[in-house]
């Protein structure tokens, strides 16, 4: 059953994952490395297709909580004014924090929730970010 905290918790999670979108875009562009760009590619997917499972629990995007989300905007807003000037490493350290910050929000909301058609969204959802996030940790520690 949809109930008003899923549909707070899908938004959020969306919100998160779009700012994650323009995250990676933003590295493709400054990035060097074609093997780099392609990983980033392939976030950009994995993002989006969460996004879409996000969707059929969003009613509306008006949240009136936007406290939770001032941490993300501004890492992500931190990291893409610089985005230019920074070496690779240091915006793949920004990228692999954002993915460790994603992966809180949703553990924190499947803490939150019991079995329902949204929490098995979560669950697959985490899994392939948590994917994204491994593969991010391990693209830090070859370039360190």
């Amino acid at each position: 059953m949809l109930n008003s905290t899923h549909t707070r918790n899908a938004s959020k999670i969306a919100r998160v994952l779009d700012g994650g979108v323009d995250f990676y875009q933003q590295g493709i562009d400054n990035i060097s490395g074609d093997n780099v760009r392609a990983m980033f590619r392939r976030m950009v997917d994995e993002k989006q297709k969460a996004i879409a499972m996000m969707k059929p629990f969003i009613v509306s995007d008006n949240d009136d909580d936007d406290d939770w989300y001032a941490e993300f905007e501004k890492l992500y807003s931190s990291v893409a004014k610089k985005a230019a000037e920074m070496s690779d490493k240091d915006f793949i350290s920004g990228l692999e924090e954002a993915e460790t910050k994603v992966m809180a929000l949703i553990e924190s909301i499947l803490n939150d929730i019991e079995h329902s058609s949204f929490a098995s969204e979560l669950r697959r959802m985490r899994t392939r970010m948590q994917q994204c996030k491994d593969e991010m940790a391990s693209l830090k520690n070859a370039v360190t």
